[in-house]
């Protein structure tokens, strides 16, 4: 069966005034991304080469927006990776900070340290709830099923049916862990509970895939992160490195590998940490050994989302996950618009 993936276009607006000074709003983490970026350049006008740390919440292991970050200097021509004379890093934190309100988004409270020794430090506010609870919590549902009045935030409660790791008993949303059996076989893994986490065997060399189930009436926009980075961190086309996996109302989809292209993928291999894809790309990962999947709705454009859609606006480690041998999954694109966060699922492998 082919599948699909959706493509997402951002316009970002420009900052004009001084950046180290000032306080910025974004209205997702891709803008924020963006916005960040436009403060180092501002604060280290004269410098090509830069290193991102971790952005990311103290008890989170989401590092994500430093990946965003570092794509958005890139593509500015400037040099990202270890050994850059810039250093950037920063903490997320959750707004409000009183606990007891209703979560409305978070807050990035970032530093850029100069070869020169000096430190500027910036904050960029992100008013959005659902980009707020992937940053400053672990896991579990973010916003309503499509059975929960708007404004309602669906309690985590990860739990195991069979095979499938579900981000609550009543969740609409399941995802399984299959290791390959042999050529194009692949075998669903049992997940189980080690402490508060839920985990999968998988051994050194095994190549497997993680498969997602959508029950509701709506197309499900899925974003499948390994290791801290999305699966379509290695494609061909820059364009489609932000993509998604669009799962059809009451379907399911089994994803095989890093995306490449419409016709190929790179398995997933379980292999030494070092090797890893996310040792490669993230400043001090610390995703190693976890597979995280989130689940959004996703509708034609033009037309209305579906009920109860949240308000958006338009992180020695044993283990990771690397490129393994080419696979075919032929893969044809369509553009989409894409909801709020709905479920998030983690599991350890």
């Amino acid at each position: 069966m082919r599948s699909c993936i959706a493509t997402i276009a951002i316009v970002f607006s420009l900052m004009t005034a001084s950046a180290s000074a000032q306080e910025l709003t974004a209205f997702n983490k891709f803008d924020a991304a963006q916005k960040v970026a436009e403060i180092v350049m501002q604060i280290a006008p004269d410098q090509q080469s830069f290193f991102v740390r971790e952005f990311r919440a103290t008890a989170s292991n989401d590092v994500g927006l430093s990946k965003l970050i570092g794509e958005q200097l890139a593509k500015a021509d400037l040099k990202v990776g270890p050994g850059g004379t810039t250093e950037i890093e920063g903490r997320l934190h959750r707004l409000p900070r009183d606990e007891t309100k209703e979560l409305t988004g978070f807050s990035i409270q970032g530093a850029v340290f100069l070869p020169n020794g000096n430190e500027r430090r910036f904050t960029v506010n992100v008013k959005n709830r659902d980009d707020g609870h992937t940053a400053v919590t672990d896991t579990g549902e973010t916003s309503p099923p499509p059975n929960v009045p708007p404004g309602g935030i669906a309690v985590s409660d990860p739990t195991i049916v069979g095979n499938e790791v579900r981000p609550s008993p009543s969740s609409p949303f399941g995802v399984e862990v299959l290791v390959e059996t042999g050529p194009g076989q692949f075998h669903p893994l049992t997940p189980f509970h080690d402490g508060n986490l839920i985990k999968v065997k998988l051994e050194h060399g095994n190549i497997y895939a993680v498969k997602m189930y959508n029950r509701t009436d709506f197309e499900a926009a899925v974003d499948v992160l390994i290791d801290g980075l999305s699966r379509f961190s290695l494609a061909d086309d820059p364009d489609q490195r932000n993509s998604r996996d669009i799962i059809a109302p009451h379907g399911e989809r089994m994803v095989p590998g890093y995306y490449r292209d419409a016709s190929l993928v790179d398995a997933f291999q379980v292999g030494e940490h070092s090797k890893s894809l996310a040792a490669q790309i993230l400043p001090n990962p610390s995703d190693i050994g976890t597979l995280t999947v989130t689940f959004a709705a996703a509708w034609e454009v033009g037309q209305s989302p579906p009920p109860n859609e949240p308000p958006v606006a338009k992180s020695i480690l044993p283990r990771g996950t690397l490129p393994g041998p080419p696979r075919k999954d032929p893969t044809f694109k369509v553009v989409r618009e894409i909801g709020g966060i709905r479920a998030v699922v983690k599991v350890r492998y």
